[in-house]
């Protein structure tokens, strides 16, 4: 679970950082992930210590992060078509589905 907690991670950062329209889905799965894993690590742990850490860990950490990232599943399509007309008159351009940078156009 917590390898693909990892690579889902990594998913939404790249598809983000690609400004791929499969970043509303990465974070969303990112996110319900985040939250099923707080849950298990709570509901799991035995003794005062580790229950006590599993909470910092699920209070700290992992649901606000999981907020964060449903956050972004529902506002990056948002967020993107806002900017569209913005980034376009600095020389970004639509290209396959995702916003191409100007060095990505030549």
């Amino acid at each position: 679970f917590d390898v693909a907690l990892a690579l889902l991670l990594a998913g939404t950062a790249l598809t983000l950082a690609r400004r791929s329209p499969l970043a509303e889905i990465f974070a969303a799965m990112t996110g319900a992930f985040l939250i099923c894993d707080a849950w298990f690590d709570v509901m799991t742990s035995t003794g005062r210590t580790t229950l006590i850490v599993a909470l910092l860990e699920a209070l700290l950490v992992e649901l606000p992060l999981a907020v964060t990232c449903l956050w972004i599943a529902r506002n990056v399509e948002r967020v993107v078509a806002d900017a569209r007309p913005f980034l376009e008159r600095t020389g970004f351009r639509s290209e396959r589905g995702r916003l191409a940078s100007p060095a990505e156009c030549d």
